[in-house]
């Protein structure tokens, strides 16, 4: 695969080709031109083959990109570790160093002082010993060292019990996270969530287990900052998987003038009360495998990588179901729940005027919350998009289209799916505090050592309950999200 660089500037290549397309398509629009020789088949098949190109550089930098940030990260922080150890091999950090795995955030920006900062450490190591001594239980005992074994017994740990029960975030506490770190995270609002969770975390007692909190930390900031649309839905985190009923209504009615004691009957009709019911899908992260090497030799970075993994993994398929799930057997997901707001008059073009429609086919009342959602290959076209004079038409870069922020999901249709399709969405807006979702605060964690023994890794596999509805009443024309759709 070529050098990270190499995809980035691939990218911007391909990125002025559509500019270049769209330039003269608006030219020969711009001239009278129609039918084909508005849009040539070579041109048609030119800019088929940048958009398909795009996608695939996009999909390759995404990887390497997150390739380079794991290692980076697991390396810097048990380069910290490793120096933050005294004499004895113990961990002894100062206030002023940072906090490995902390984007930054230094002991005293959490602890009162060194003896509080070095007692937190021991314990976690331990219990990050203890965990990788549960993980690699089965495989190779006559390699776990005295630490490990120390741990074990300390902690009581059941090697022979091949699931965990990790408890997650309140229902509180992951609001107060999700308003940290923001819709779409940057390493500024990631370490003040980690902050936030160390500072939860100083009287942690590991939900009286031996699950290190680093392992915690790390599902929680990788789930509730995945990105796509999980981060502007109405979460709520509940105890257990029981039925629930959210309360609600779609109260657009007026009041009523009062005449000398008397109320005079309005034209409107009654609110309209909506109870959707939420139920408790179980999903799973698929096996996340482990290598043998770092069950025996880095503790530390199994936690880490454990809850990244996991944790993503598990806000990818809900993310997925959010998007395309169908009532009764999922989500009531919102391309299925939401209301037409106008079809596209070519399939085949992404157009500026289309998306300004859609904004304003929803009501006020929504729009003003209003946020697109669309594939990463729709904000490329959008991107492309220019004016007579070459200028662009949107600045993707501001995060906001029509004075309305964007969010990217690749669970949406690209343009060509929709060019190819029928009644496929391109793009829908709405106010997605609508969608009433909710996930349950348990977090199961399998271990699987037999089924890659051929490959010396040992599985894990994360499962969690979650569920979501929208919330719209019967008629289209007040629902609070629509589609941009190709027919």
């Amino acid at each position: 695969m070529p050098p990270l660089q190499e995809l980035r500037e691939a990218r911007e290549t391909t990125k002025a080709s559509l500019k270049k397309l769209q330039a003269a398509l608006t030219e020969k629009r711009s001239a009278g031109k129609t039918g084909a020789d508005l849009w040539t088949e070579a041109e048609q098949k030119e800019f088929d083959t940048s958009k398909a190109e795009m996608a695939r550089l996009n999909k390759e930098i995404d990887g390497e990109e997150r390739a380079v940030d794991l290692t980076e990260f697991l390396n810097t922080a048990n380069e910290k570790r490793n120096q933050q150890r005294g004499p004895d091999g113990k961990p002894k950090p100062g206030l002023n160093d940072p906090i490995p795995g902390g984007y930054g955030t230094q002991y005293g920006d959490v602890y009162a002082d060194r003896d509080h900062a070095r007692a937190s450490q021991l314990a976690e190591e331990k219990r990050a010993f203890a965990l990788a001594a549960w993980a690699g239980y089965g495989r190779d005992g006559g390699s776990l060292t005295d630490q490990h074994k120390s741990a074990v017994t300390e902690l009581k740990v059941d090697l022979t019990s091949g699931n965990l029960q990790m408890k997650g975030l309140t229902n509180y506490e992951s609001r107060s996270l999700r308003g940290i770190i923001g819709q779409t995270p940057s390493f500024e609002s990631r370490q003040r969530g980690f902050e936030y969770l160390e500072r939860r975390a100083v009287t942690y007692t590991a939900n009286d287990s031996f699950i290190p909190k680093t392992l915690l930390n790390s599902f929680e900031l990788m789930f509730h900052g995945y990105g796509g649309i999980l981060p502007i839905v109405d979460l709520m985190i509940t105890d257990n998987g029981d039925t629930i009923v959210h309360p609600g209504g779609n109260d657009l009615v007026e009041g009523r003038q009062v005449v000398e004691g008397v109320a005079v009957p309005g034209t409107a009709a009654d609110p309209e009360m909506l109870s959707p019911t939420l139920k408790a899908t179980l999903f799973d992260s698929d096996f996340v495998r482990i290598s043998k090497q770092l069950l025996r030799n880095s503790p530390f970075d199994l936690a880490e990588l454990l809850g990244r993994l996991m944790a993503e993994r598990c806000a990818r398929i809900i993310e997925r179901k959010l998007i395309e799930g169908t009532r009764p057997t999922s989500f009531g997901g919102v391309i299925s729940k939401a209301a037409n707001g106008l079809n596209m008059a070519s399939k085949s073009v992404v157009a500026y005027s289309e998306f300004k429609k859609l904004k304003y086919s929803v009501i006020s009342n929504y729009r003003d919350n209003g946020t697109y959602i669309f594939h990463d290959e729709t904000l490329g076209a959008l991107a492309a998009l220019v004016d007579g004079q070459g200028r662009d038409l949107i600045d993707v870069d501001s995060g906001k289209i029509l004075g309305r922020p964007y969010q990217v999901t690749n669970y949406m249709s690209t343009p060509t799916q929709v060019a190819a399709g029928a009644g496929l969405p391109l793009a829908i807006f709405g106010d997605f505090m609508m969608l009433k979702a909710r996930v349950v605060r348990n977090v199961n964690i399998e271990r699987f050592n037999e089924k890659f023994a051929e490959f010396h890794q040992a599985a894990f596999l994360a499962s969690r309950e979650a569920d979501a509805d929208l919330m719209r009443g019967a008629t289209d024309v007040n629902c609070p999200i629509k589609k941009l759709t190709g027919v």
